[in-house]
């Protein structure tokens, strides 16, 4: 099991007490495509110093625009988002977080990584899923 926070410290301690398997993350706050980059590329190192087992996080990004202007009563989503990726973008961050993973063996042994937050219906259609079928499959 893998338990998800976007404090390392936190997750790491938790994530003892509790008999986790690994670490990861889930959503962090809005901005442009460079930034949202970075402050993954940063939590995934530091997550990798920890000492603890990592499932590397890879968001594709976050745009809730589309459910917050036509929302649904379970829903409370505010109008936060990050720029969405072009391709190229896209591409590089996939293949940057499934090299980390290949190259830390010993601390992401499941060899795998999480992805999340995009939506076809509601926020890029198959945008997504054509960039990285170009790529995809990939592995160590």
């Amino acid at each position: 099991m893998v338990l998800m926070d976007g404090d390392i410290a936190r997750c790491k301690t938790r994530v003892d007490a509790i008999g986790f398997d690994a670490l990861s993350s889930y959503g962090i706050g809005g901005g442009g495509t460079v930034e949202f980059s970075i402050s993954f590329i940063r939590w995934w190192n530091f997550a990798i110093q920890s000492g603890g087992k990592v499932v590397i996080p890879l968001p594709t990004g976050w745009d809730p625009r589309p459910r917050s202007e036509h929302s649904v009563p379970w829903v409370d989503q505010g109008p936060e988002h990050f720029l969405q990726p072009t391709a190229k973008e896209l591409q590089n961050f996939f293949q940057s977080s499934i090299q980390l993973t290949c190259i830390n063996k010993n601390i992401t042994e499941t060899q795998t990584v999480i992805v999340y937050a995009w939506n076809e219906n509601s926020e890029n259609g198959t945008y997504y899923i054509n960039a990285l079928s170009e790529i995809l499959p990939m592995s160590c």
